[in-house]
């Protein structure tokens, strides 16, 4: 091969290395952006369904299916215990007999830190990933903390 042939080809495989080079980081950077953005959203929207449930408490299975069926999230209602309390996207009487939640990862780090945390997996009732956020909060009237878990599909 001549030199000139050589240089172009080098030249070429420069420019493919810069090239994957500057996707896989922009991957890497939009895909941290993203996420940070979906935790904020569902950080802010937690907040809100902590603040509209109301004091009785037999009351919260029918305000997380409004507010669920308006927003589009899927919202669970958990106790510190990981047992469920109310849930947006199953049948009132089908809640008592839901698994608990108690190992869910983004429930574990949330009763670690006492705050939020958020976590990327594929639940066993979807086929495809989803961001789980798990919240503690209190309900408007000061009762004690239960978890908000909110789903992001």
């Amino acid at each position: 091969m001549r030199f000139a042939g050589r240089l172009i080809l080098g030249t070429i495989l420069v420019v493919v290395f810069v090239v994957l080079t500057i996707v896989s980081a922009s991957e890497v950077s939009l895909r941290r952006d993203l996420e940070a953005d979906i935790a904020t959203s569902m950080e802010r929207e937690a907040r809100l369904v902590t603040n509209a449930l109301p004091a009785d408490s037999t009351e919260w299975e029918a305000t997380v299916k409004r507010i669920g069926a308006e927003s589009g999230l899927r919202i669970t209602l958990i106790d510190s215990a990981g047992r469920v309390l109310a849930e947006s996207d199953v049948p009132e009487e089908r809640v008592p007999v839901i698994e608990n939640h108690a190992n869910r990862p983004e429930v574990i780090a949330a009763c670690r830190t006492e705050s939020a945390a958020t976590s990327a997996r594929v639940p066993q009732s979807a086929s495809r990933c989803c961001t789980s956020r798990c919240e503690v909060g209190r309900a408007s009237s000061g009762l004690p903390p239960e978890f908000l878990r909110s789903i992001e599909w």
